[in-house]
């Protein structure tokens, strides 16, 4: 659109919005991927050891506005699972279609990449969008497909924009 050059190696790693700009729709995407990094990595942050106050999003566990607020200000708040009790290490979700699937902390916390023995939670969001009832009992085979897609895509618990 601009004429730049693409560069070397020719790859992108996000997705265009060209089309967007245009007034073109544009197919959603197949998933949406977000990690967190966790509460042991805040406690040995350099700011942290220093006493320094992170500011008002330093912890997404406590905060309305942080990036996984749905699940901390909803039914996991009412549940009592804010807090010390979870996400000690990096953790993850993802949206895809109508599913959010929870880990709030990656099994395999030297490799940093989701795994089939991550504990999941599922919410059908069309159905239940305060995420007030996790189906992944009941939905084995969606967690086993979204746990399979996000190992297939090769992404990472570890939180590079944290």
């Amino acid at each position: 659109m601009a004429g730049a050059p693409l560069p070397r190696n020719g790859t992108f790693d996000g997705r265009s919005i060209v089309p967007a700009l245009r007034g073109e729709p544009m197919a959603p995407p197949p998933y949406l991927f977000w990690t967190w990094r966790g509460e042991a990595a805040d406690e040995a942050s350099p700011a942290r050891l220093a006493g320094t106050r992170l500011g008002p999003f330093s912890d997404p566990a406590r905060t309305l506005l942080g990036p996984f607020s749905a699940v901390e200000s909803g039914a996991a708040a009412r549940r009592g699972l804010v807090g010390e009790s979870r996400r000690r290490g990096p953790g993850y979700a993802a949206r895809v279609g109508e599913w959010k699937a929870v880990v709030h902390e990656c099994s395999d916390q030297a490799v940093l990449r989701p795994s089939l023995d991550d504990v999941m939670e599922l919410y059908n969001l069309t159905a239940d969008p305060w995420e007030e009832t996790n189906l992944a009992a009941v939905e084995r085979s969606v967690v086993v497909d979204i746990k399979r897609l996000l190992i297939r895509e090769g992404v990472s618990c570890e939180c590079f924009q944290c």
